[in-house]
């Protein structure tokens, strides 16, 4: 009895030394997750900071576009009237400890001279190692080492609702880290001859944050700022795109292998699903990409699909329109065996098939072409089989690396439609043009846009 009161007292004696925690009130629970969260923004901020460049540009104005877009004008300062050149201010993602670097191509386009600054301020000269227009990414090299960089997130997995941290040089001010959250992905539709789906974020970004970082909450790169939507052409509405890491990594890997992207092809041409196209072919959703034609001999066409199937789906993942078909296309590696869902007669069918390179027709051109093209005469074949938006010109069909035409971004697929002002739809008729000039003037369809570009013949040993 005296041993059993004895552990009671015992008991009692203990608990007067023992603090029971008081359970967390509802806002102090909160209080605590904002807390932690302000913390994370805080390691991304740093990680982020320290790996976002700042790309200082000269570029000289020999470029337009026809028609508005949504894609944001880099910071650029004025230059007195009458000058060609203009700087700029962009932004870059350090990918590499030894110093490779994605931005946007609209960063780099035409440019004449790069300086890169790191968060630290230490300055570098940068070369273009390649680039692509129809994603709008470049890669750049300085020298360095052990350079602080960002690692990948996986941007197939990102969701909508997820946090996003974008952190580049809005309007020069370098270092800014800006929260929103993802507000939609699989966005294509926003410029005409794009090959990305977009991540829409409401995370603020403006002019100069061009080729900066989309980060997740755990300071992974989700993607590379591109654009923003804007009624009045300033800056900030709410809606930025960013290029989703998984297709950044794979451009990336192009550029730095041969300069310039490969891309796989299905032998098809394609279309939009219109609403008479969806209401004909008796279809419930408008998702999909319509197949106008496949060409003979191509993977599609081996594998059995036909004009008329609307592919819906691309390895599993949904297509929701033709420029998502391309995307998706785009990401992929050449001798990858890909898998195709389409509807064709209200039936679903499944093929498997191996991505080829696109193929173009033999060149017109021996490659002595002083500018560095190979040229094809664009007639109603060459039109069909390429889906061309152009009805006359001369298709650019390949371009040597550090020829004067590459140095200033014509590539493969391009039409020339006028040399120095005049029309041109033979060979014959360009190389009678070129023949005493030192400089051209040509007028180049890309898609639905047009822009103008002036090419210099290179000097003797150059």
């Amino acid at each position: 009895m005296i041993k059993h009161i004895n552990l009671i007292l015992l008991s009692i004696f203990i608990s007067l030394f023992i603090v029971i925690p008081t359970p967390l009130t509802a806002s102090e629970t909160t209080l605590e997750n904002l807390k932690a969260t302000s913390r994370a923004f805080n390691t991304v901020a740093k990680t982020g900071m320290a790996a976002v460049v700042s790309i200082s540009t000269k570029k000289y104005s020999t470029s337009t576009a026809s028609g508005s877009s949504p894609y944001f004008s880099d910071y650029f300062s004025s230059l007195p009237q009458g000058s060609s050149q203009q700087e700029g201010l962009g932004s870059g993602v350090l990918v590499s400890s030894d110093g490779f670097i994605l931005t946007n191509y609209h960063v780099v386009e035409g440019t004449r001279g790069l300086t890169i600054m790191l968060s630290d301020g230490r300055e570098f000269d940068a070369k273009i190692v390649g680039s692509d227009k129809k994603t709008d990414l470049a890669l750049l090299k300085i020298s360095g080492k052990n350079l602080p960089v960002i690692k990948w997130a996986n941007s197939d997995k990102v969701l909508v609702g997820d946090w996003s941290i974008a952190v580049g040089n809005p309007f020069g001010l370098s270092g800014t880290v800006t929260v929103g959250v993802i507000s939609a992905v699989g966005r294509s539709t926003i410029e005409g001859d794009n090959y990305s789906d977009f991540l829409q974020t409401d995370a603020a970004i403006n002019p100069g944050n061009s080729g900066g970082a989309l980060l997740d909450i755990d300071g992974r790169l989700m993607g590379i700022n591109a654009a923003i939507y804007t009624q009045s052409g300033g800056g900030y509405m709410g809606v930025g795109f960013a290029i989703p890491s998984n297709m950044a990594r794979r451009i990336m890997k192009d550029l730095k292998l041969n300069g310039r992207v490969v891309r796989g092809s299905l032998g098809i041409v394609v279309d939009p699903l219109t609403p008479s196209l969806k209401k004909a072919l008796g279809l419930r959703s408008k998702r999909g990409a319509y197949v106008k034609a496949t060409l003979p001999g191509s993977p599609s066409a081996l594998a059995g699909l036909q004009a008329g199937d609307v592919i819906v789906a691309f390895d599993h993942k949904p297509v929701h329109n033709f420029k998502s078909l391309r995307s998706k296309i785009g990401e992929r590696a050449l001798g990858e065996t890909v898998n195709l869902s389409f509807i064709r007669d209200q039936t679903k069918h499944t093929i498997d098939l191996i991505l080829e390179k696109k193929k173009m027709p033999t060149s017109s051109l021996n490659g002595n072409d002083p500018f560095g093209l190979s040229l094809i005469e664009v007639n109603d074949a060459i039109i069909t089989r390429y889906g061309l938006h152009a009805q006359a010109g001369l298709l650019v069909s390949d371009v040597v690396r550090q020829s004067p035409a590459h140095m200033r971004f014509v590539t493969p697929g391009d039409v020339i439609i006028k040399i120095n002002d005049h029309d041109v739809t033979l060979v014959s008729e360009y190389q009678a043009i070129i023949e005493d000039e030192t400089s051209v003037s040509l007028k180049i369809q890309r898609g639905r846009y047009l822009r103008q570009v002036t090419l210099y013949k290179q000097k003797e040993g150059e």
